[in-house]
């Protein structure tokens, strides 16, 4: 499924209103509009999830790029038309990341 491609910066929050943090990119050599574009091992956790009984960690997302590599490894991608991310929360109650200010300049699929 084609996307945007994901980088350092975007603004995603869990379905629960914590917000998405890029820890590590998981590589060092692409960027789009001078951010780092995150890579398939790269690490994000969730910070200020409101869920009391067991709160969002981290999202593990499912929309790697086919075609689009960095350094061997796919890119993740963000498809923010969708409203949603392809990806779920680790939680108790997970559920689909949701994005706003996704950068809109380079897709990939």
């Amino acid at each position: 499924m084609p996307g945007f491609l994901f980088h350092q910066n975007n603004k995603v929050t869990c379905p629960h209103a914590g917000e998405v943090k890029v820890n590590s990119p998981g590589q060092a050599r692409v960027m789009v509009s001078g951010l780092l574009v995150a890579g398939a091992g790269f690490q994000n956790e969730v910070i200020g999830c409101s869920l009391p009984q067991g709160p969002c960690v981290k999202v593990k997302w499912a929309n790697l790029a086919t075609r689009v590599k960095v350094s061997g490894q796919p890119v993740v991608l963000y498809e923010p038309a969708a409203g949603v991310g392809n990806g779920a929360t680790e939680s108790s109650s997970p559920g689909p990341p949701q994005g706003a200010g996704v950068q809109p300049r380079v897709r990939g699929l």
